[in-house]
């Protein structure tokens, strides 16, 4: 037979946990708020109050990559200069490379992990109008960001024994339900746009 005192522990035990569960996915990515940043994202280079737990418990997953409004999903593609003078293109992730599903997913994760790190600090503002912690985090995730992109091409490079490759991101946006019912595909060239990532050389590398 259960005390007062410990259903009410309990009781406080699982009300925290489905706050958790809720403060999450509401601070992040943005557009969320700075409370809810402050209670479980990250603010001015710190993460917040309730991260170790979420992290503990592996509840800071990507919700909102699934609902209620998905964003946009990103590839790799590349161009790889061979010996001879010829070219190998390829991107990933691939479905009709990556089999089975679990090989696609796992691709599909360096992608967008790479655009999570490098599309935040594609541009610094001026370093007089940042603090130096923002400086400081910024450098730290284009240092990042820079070292996944090197280990994408250099793997490449070496998996197509390549002199020469040029990455790029590929942007698959989501059509408007209304421009689906009036017959737009998904894998519509509309819904594509890239930007370069880098060009390197095996001794870059």
């Amino acid at each position: 037979m259960w005390t007062q005192r410990r259903k009410a522990i309990v009781s406080a035990c699982l009300i925290f946990h489905l706050f958790a569960v809720f403060a999450a996915p509401c601070a992040s990515p943005p557009p969320s708020s700075y409370a809810w940043s402050w209670l479980a994202g990250r603010t001015q280079g710190r993460d917040g109050i309730l991260m170790p737990y979420l992290r503990a418990c592996y509840l800071n997953h990507g919700y909102r990559f699934f609902a209620p409004n998905p964003g946009p999903s990103h590839l790799i593609r590349y161009e790889i200069d061979v010996q001879g003078g010829g070219r190998i293109e390829g991107q990933f992730p691939d479905p009709a490379k990556q089999w089975p599903r679990l090989l696609y997913h796992r691709m599909f994760m360096v992608s967008e992990t790479l655009f999570n790190l490098d599309d935040p600090v594609r541009e610094p503002s001026p370093p007089g109008q940042r603090a130096d912690f923002a400086l400081r985090e910024f450098h730290s995730q284009r240092a990042c960001a820079d070292a996944l992109i090197h280990s994408v091409a250099r793997h490449l490079l070496s998996k197509h024994k390549g002199q020469r490759i040029r990455l790029y991101l590929r942007t698959h946006e989501i059509p408007f339900p209304a421009d689906v019912l009036a017959g737009q595909k998904l894998n519509d060239s509309r819904l594509y746009h890239e930007r370069l990532l880098g060009e390197f050389s095996e001794d870059e590398l």
